[in-house]
């Protein structure tokens, strides 16, 4: 029939859900007594059991047939599974519907209040629920989205409860990353809910809440600390709580809350429960394993239990006791470590600069800890100690009553035997202390004066030799050996020494007589403290050479150290003119030219490697690699020139190389030198006054063509000087100079040395001027046709003047490209 009429066999499910939606009931029942806001989130989908059970069994019987399908998700949402509080059903979608545990524990805990909505799993209903395949499913869910969002509303029981089952997954929920998200639901709910549930109905967290095992607490905050109750003191409650922030010492979160604290306590309170928290510390030291940063925020607060003997009736501070002076108590207060605080071993120095720690708080500090602690001044700046002595010093001056001589030489004696330190200062340091205590009298002689350094200088120098600071031979009998120094104290450095032996000299034996000089050195010593005894308190004989450091003769000249002064600089132009000047000097020359003319005296040019071979890379090729011109028995490398070359020529190019690229300039230190050697006797191919040679050019203008050209001449006294240049500077590949000789000589073209200024351009490789002369050449033909001069022209240039050079182009003297056609 259903396949006759096309209905679903899923159709029953559908029709009885739609009927429960129109007569479910939409008010949440709330027990009278309970919390409204434990049943947020809840929705009352659910039906009288008398009606549920019918139709369970229906469903049942139908799926038990087959004759519908076991479609969970068509019969989760009909509300035919019933809740253990006997009176209802509810479904199974949505989750807000129904309550699933994951144990009887649980559905025992939380049945008073939640009955309703506990689905059932006994007798038929959870027959019903195994026939379907349904299980109480995976704690996290249930935990997480029903659990956690009401533990701050729970009771005491099932808080302790929920906290146990957050101890189940261990230390999972409390990572830093990778934690899934229900767990930082269940780490996040134990940190912030209020869970901790006192008998009088009061809720705390875990962070308002102080560890049971950490006794210092107690006395750490003040009065009686919160402890959890005693129901949450089990192992598995309290390894939660104290991940989520339970209040103990030895955490350094903790720690500094609390000190910070304290630190706005009052002076009594804070120095009290400082105190004992800073015992706590020094405890626990070698167990806690905070960060730097940590020591570092404890160090700047002020927590720090001190004693206070700044005042000015303070005279002396005895170490035998800690919170006496002489009749007087020293105040206490409390300070930070980055303050002007030490401790207080060091009060005989510094008591009148700084705060003394309280010795029965941090007596028994390991020193590891106090090494943690980097702005502890341990031990005090050399400055605190020089201040102390001369404040000391005034005090005692200054003070009515009398204090006992030999305990202010120990103290100043203290005092020096830190100052045995002071070499190892900056020198402003050393000056600082020498200007403070040169004119101070802080010397306690046995009388009971004082006296400055200054006024002992001469009696400083007694007793002996002063490499010793005391020898037997001073000590009476009955004596302490205390005083008896075996280090040898330094010399302040810039001062006066008093000794010309050194250590050295005492331990080396003489050749002469083949005793030790350490022996000898103190029979010396011996003889001369009888000779010359030690005049000044014994106690200042270990610091002889401090005391003349302090008080040496430096001391009372008022001038400044001598300062250097630095003039100008030498002119920065200075090498260069030496080296532009060195030309065809033979003194530091290490290139000699050797010119042979045709029927000439040998002549010689000097010139330098160096600059040549910076100047040019012809001769930095031939100077590097190993040609015969560098290699050599002699220190000059000899160039022996071709007979062609003449002074002027090789002076000029050499010049043009020296003097920075200018053929102008360098013609006339050519002209110069060339002219120096021919009055030192050497004879010159050129002649003592102007010439004009047969490369010279001339004024004619002759016709070319039918029509007059004028020819724009510049007379150029070494004309033939210029075209041994050009030579010169295609022999050495010189590019510039090269260029520059062929435009020079452009302008004495003539129609009378065209022929020989076009022969002397093809030979030298000059392809501009050989353009020029080709050029002029072709435009005068019809009177060169013919000429005993064209006869004799060489082939290859007959050649280029009636075939054409093409339109290649060539560089200016400046480097641009120009046409030469």
């Amino acid at each position: 029939l259903r396949n006759a009429l096309g209905i679903d066999a899923s159709s029953p499910f559908i029709a009885i859900r739609m009927a429960f939606l129109r007569k479910a009931q939409a008010k949440v029942d709330i027990p009278a007594g309970a919390n409204p806001r434990l049943y947020y989130g809840l929705k009352a989908l659910r039906m009288p059991v008398g009606i549920a059970r019918p139709l369970r069994a229906l469903i049942s019987n139908f799926l038990q047939r087959g004759t519908m399908p076991k479609d969970m998700a068509l019969i989760e949402p009909l509300p035919v599974f019933e809740t253990q509080g006997g009176q209802f059903a509810v479904p199974l979608t949505p989750v807000a519907a129904r309550i699933i545990s994951p144990g009887e524990d649980w559905d025992e805990a939380l049945f008073p209040q939640f009955g309703d909505y506990l689905v059932s799993w006994d007798g038929e209903a959870g027959d019903f629920l195994a026939k379907l395949g349904k299980d109480r499913g995976c704690p996290i869910g249930f935990l997480s989205s029903f659990a956690a969002p009401r533990v701050g509303l729970f009771e005491a029981g099932l808080c302790v409860k929920f906290l146990e089952a957050v101890a189940s997954f261990g230390k999972a929920p409390w990572k830093q990353s990778g934690v899934p998200k229900g767990q930082q639901v269940l780490a996040q709910a134990c940190a912030v809910a209020p869970l901790v549930v006192f008998p009088d109905g009061a809720r705390k967290t875990c962070a308002e809440l102080a560890d049971p095992s950490d006794s210092a607490l107690s006395q750490v905050l003040g009065g009686s600390p919160v402890f959890p109750p005693e129901q949450y003191r089990g192992v598995l409650a309290m390894s939660v709580m104290r991940q989520a922030g339970l209040r103990r010492l030895s955490s350094d979160a903790v720690f500094l809350q609390a000190a910070r604290e304290i630190e706005g306590c009052s002076t009594s309170q804070c120095r009290e429960r400082g105190a004992a928290i800073l015992r706590y510390l020094g405890e626990q030291a070698e167990a806690l394993k905070w960060p730097t940063k940590s020591y570092s925020a404890l160090g700047r607060l002020r927590i720090f239990p001190t004693l206070d003997a700044r005042a000015a009736h303070h005279l002396v501070l005895p170490l035998a006791d800690a919170r006496q002076t002489t009749g007087v108590a020293a105040s206490t207060c409390v300070a930070s470590l980055d303050g002007t605080c030490t401790l207080f071993k060091h009060a005989s120095v510094v008591w009148t600069q700084a705060l003394l720690l309280d010795p029965s708080v941090f007596n028994t500090w390991p020193c590891s800890l106090w090494r943690k602690f980097g702005c502890l001044k341990d031990p005090p700046p050399i400055e605190m100690v020089v201040a102390n002595l001369v404040e000391v010093a005034a005090r005692w001056a200054g003070a009515d009553t009398t204090v006992d001589v030999a305990l202010q030489q120990a103290i100043v004696g203290q005092h020096l035997d830190i100052l045995r330190s002071l070499t190892r200062r900056c020198h402003s340091t050393q000056m600082m202390a020498q200007s403070m205590l040169s004119a101070c009298a802080f010397l306690v002689l046995d009388d009971g004066r004082f006296t400055r350094p200054l006024d002992v200088f001469s009696e400083l120098h007694s007793g002996g030799d002063s490499d010793d600071e005391i020898d037997s031979t001073d000590l009476e009998e009955g004596e302490s050996e205390d005083i008896r120094r075996t280090d040898e104290p330094e010399v302040l450095p810039g001062l006066v020494a008093t000794s010309s032996n050194t250590a050295k000299d005492r331990k080396s034996a003489t050749p002469e007589t083949g005793a030790p000089a350490g022996e000898r050195s103190k029979a010396k010593s011996a003889k001369g403290a009888q000779d010359n005894p030690w005049l000044l308190p014994l106690y200042l004989r270990p610091f002889r050479r401090l005391l003349l450091s302090i008080a040496g003769p430096c001391v009372a000249r008022k001038k400044t150290a001598p300062s250097i002064q630095v003039g100008k600089p030498p002119n920065a132009d200075l090498v260069p003119s030496f080296l532009k000047s060195s030309l065809n000097r033979p003194e530091l020359a290490d290139v000699e030219f050797i010119l042979r003319p045709e029927g000439g005296i040998e002549q010689k040019v000097f010139a330098h490697r160096l600059i040549l071979a910076s100047a040019c890379t012809h001769f930095y090729k031939t100077f590097t690699s190993g040609c015969a011109e560098a290699v050599g028995f002699s220190p000059l490398a000899k160039m022996m020139m071709p007979e062609w070359v003449t002074p002027l020529a090789l002076l000029w190019m050499l010049a043009y190389l020296y003097e920075g690229f200018d053929p102008a300039a360098a013609l006339e230190s050519a002209s110069r030198l060339e002219a120096d050697m021919r009055r030192n006797g050497a004879s010159g191919s050129c002649g003592s006054g102007p010439t004009t040679s047969s490369a010279a050019v001339s004024t004619n203008r002759p016709n070319l063509g039918g029509k007059q050209r004028s020819w724009r001449i510049a007379h150029l006294e070494c004309g033939e000087e210029l075209c041994t240049l050009l030579r010169l500077s295609e022999f050495y590949g010189i590019e510039h100079l090269k260029a520059w000789c062929e435009q020079r000589l452009q302008t004495q073209l003539s129609a009378d040395n065209l022929v020989a200024l076009s022969t002397h351009a093809f030979f030298c490789n000059a392809r501009q001027l050989l353009r020029v002369c080709v050029y002029h050449m072709q435009v005068m033909y019809s009177e060169l046709v013919g000429n005993e001069d064209w006869e004799t022209l060489e082939p290859a240039i007959k050649e280029l003047v009636l075939v054409g050079m093409g339109d290649e182009s060539g560089p200016n003297v400046d480097g641009s490209a120009t046409s030469l056609a």
